[in-house]
């Protein structure tokens, strides 16, 4: 005996159904202000590949202040960053980030559950490996200062880095003035020094919270003495 006719559509309806999920994306990068500029970050783009014949991307041109300290991506101009109707399961997504022009700036693979509502993906500095940089120069006028001063232990570090950007000995000037001019990356950089006599004994110290970008590119860094 044949089923009724309303139970065969029912059966059709229910093995079409699909569970499928919107995920709304969050794009957020290091927590420093202007970050969008400092890092030369204008677009990010957003592939995935996951179940069956899923396998596109999305983008965003809109770099903006998301909620306290943080910058990112999370709008495009017709709405939400968001993968539409995904099958429910695992994905893997590839982010890379472009200035205006398109130059890479950084990028980041991870995978995620489309059966989460949201997706944040957070970048660190390491992340954004093509971050704009400038030349600075550091100068040191405590060379000039005590001639019994022989050298300059700096290390500069940029904010949120995990160690030195630069590690060097700066030998003191005779005759002065005795400067040193690093490559660094645009934003925020901590300076700290150490200064050493001609025996080698550490007797000046000093500390500067610099910042440098395609306008500030100098800096002058005192140092106090801490020996007798």
């Amino acid at each position: 005996m044949r089923p009724p006719i309303h139970a065969l559509v029912a059966l059709v309806a229910a093995g079409a159904c699909v569970d499928e999920h919107d995920v709304d994306v969050y794009v957020v990068l290091p927590a420093l202000p202007d970050v969008c500029a400092l890092a030369g970050v204008g677009r990010v783009e957003l592939a995935i590949e996951g179940p069956g014949p899923e396998s596109f991307s999305i983008r965003s041109e809109i770099c903006e202040v998301l909620e306290g300290p943080y910058s990112g991506f999370t709008d495009t101009a017709d709405g939400p960053l968001r993968f539409s109707r995904l099958e429910a399961g695992f994905f893997f997504v590839t982010i890379v980030l472009t200035d205006d022009d398109g130059t890479q700036r950084g990028d980041r693979s991870l995978p995620f559950d489309s059966r989460e509502s949201d997706l944040f993906v957070p970048l660190d500095r390491v992340d954004l490996w093509g971050w704009q940089t400038t030349s600075a120069t550091v100068h040191l006028p405590a060379c000039d200062l005590d001639p019994t001063l022989a050298a300059v232990h700096l290390e500069l570090t940029p904010a949120l880095a995990y160690r030195p950007l630069h590690d060097v000995v700066v030998p003191c000037a005779r005759p002065g003035p005795t400067r040193a001019t690093f490559d660094v990356p645009l934003g925020p950089i901590a300076i700290l020094a150490e200064g050493t006599l001609d025996d080698g004994t550490p007797c000046y110290a000093g500390a500067l919270d610099g910042f440098f970008d395609e306008v500030s590119r100098e800096a002058d860094l005192a140092l106090q003495k801490v020996c007798p």
